[in-house]
């Protein structure tokens, strides 16, 4: 699939879910996992869902959250928190309570909020009916699970320090609260050209409604921005190519983090504007610069490698011996070369040996596994085994 989906785990200290894929890979990779771990009487400390996109959200909001039902009687596993900005989250003015909705805004919202089946043959039958339907806010409120409590019921946005535990720190990079206002304006701006004319902001529709108009509007803007994606041969080709960032409404307000315990440090960037990213960097490490990069034990690639989200300047300030790169390209070929270019042809701390990882095999990834650029650039290509997951111990 091209979604994230990843569990940390920091020994019996903290375990950490970033993102529950598509419901293909909750299915068939996380819940078996998470149940094993609940038998041995572990549970999950942080559940964080970076942002409103179906490859980041569905195995959540379609089946996680289905299935576990209850917080405090968890039919899979006990989660302690979930951080997850939803439309509640975002900067407005409340509207008054006696503010109702017109028949005709109660439709369209209905319509917008209609459930839409993922477009996978092999489990399209054991989806869950009318329930796909359910926002995965709906479903935190339904099933009382602690959310944002560590921003006191707030959004998570950045510049944010959280202390995960006495030993484990979290900095929030992304998403800026400027960027956050800009998506309600987009919102209200589309909701009116659809036809809609109440006042009111948060009734219950508006939930689902504005999930799958995130959804939709991120759909559109990569299939059409990728449409004429430049080529190369070379490296050099590659790293010439002009860096145009990424704007769209649903990676902006992607949660984007570094964790660190010990003498540890992940730079996690989920689908993240590289800038808001970079700006944020800056501030918590202003020594840092393209000589002398902020370094990490892993770097999980903004949006599945897209050289959109990833630009020259992010990564030249930072740097790491492990990549992580999470897609099967089939729907926007991703990951990007010149993504992969930019990684593989910086110098190397110590002649350190970076390793990608790629949990499919794509054609990007096969163009980078050569043994010559291999050899003159010091990485190597590690792919998943077919329909299994990738264990990396830092």
């Amino acid at each position: 699939m091209n979604g994230d989906c990843f569990l940390i785990e920091i020994g019996d200290k903290m375990r950490m879910l970033v993102d529950t894929g598509y419901v293909h890979t909750y299915r068939h990779h996380l819940k078996p996992y998470l149940t094993k771990i609940a038998a041995a009487g572990g549970q999950i400390d942080l559940c964080l869902i970076t942002h409103i996109d179906a490859d980041h959200i569905k195995g959540g909001s379609n089946g996680l959250f289905i299935d576990n039902k209850a917080s405090d009687n968890p039919q899979i596993i006990g989660i302690n928190q979930v951080w997850f900005n939803a439309y509640r989250h975002l900067p407005q003015k409340t509207a008054s309570s006696e503010t109702e909705l017109s028949a005709v805004d109660v439709a369209l919202l209905a319509t917008m909020s209609a459930p839409e089946i993922e477009n996978t043959d092999e489990f399209a039958d054991s989806v869950i009916g009318a329930q796909m339907g359910m926002s995965l806010a709906k479903q935190l409120d339904l099933y009382c699970y602690l959310w944002n409590t560590s921003f006191d019921g707030n959004a998570v946005t950045a510049p944010a320090t959280i202390n995960l535990t006495s030993e484990i720190t979290c900095h929030v990079l992304s998403p800026s609260p400027d960027k956050l206002e800009d998506l309600i304006k987009n919102w209200k701006r589309d909701l009116r050209q659809y036809g809609f004319k109440s006042d009111a902001t948060d009734p219950l529709l508006f939930e689902a409604a504005y999930q799958n108009w995130l959804d939709s509007k991120k759909e559109v803007a990569e299939v059409l921005a990728d449409i004429s994606q430049p080529g190369g041969d070379t490296l050099d080709d590659f790293l010439r190519q002009p860096y145009v960032p990424d704007d769209s409404a649903a990676n902006v307000s992607s949660i984007a983090f570094i964790l660190e315990y010990a003498d540890k440090r992940l730079l996690f960037l989920a689908d993240a504007a590289a800038e808001v990213v970079l700006e944020h960097l800056i501030r918590l490490f202003p020594e840092a610069n393209n000589t002398d990069p902020v370094w990490f034990d892993c770097i999980k690639v903004s949006h599945h490698g897209s050289f959109k989200n990833n630009s020259p300047d992010l990564m030249r300030l930072t740097d790491s011996d492990t990549y992580l790169i999470s897609t099967n390209g089939r729907i926007h070929d991703h990951p990007d070369a010149e993504t992969i270019a930019w990684i593989v042809s910086r110098p190397r701390r110590d002649g350190t040996i970076r390793k990608l990882y790629f949990n499919y095999h794509t054609a990007t990834s096969a163009a980078f596994d050569r043994p010559d650029w291999k050899a003159e650039k010091g990485y190597e290509v590690i792919h998943a085994t077919p329909e299994s997951s990738i264990e990396i111990n830092i």
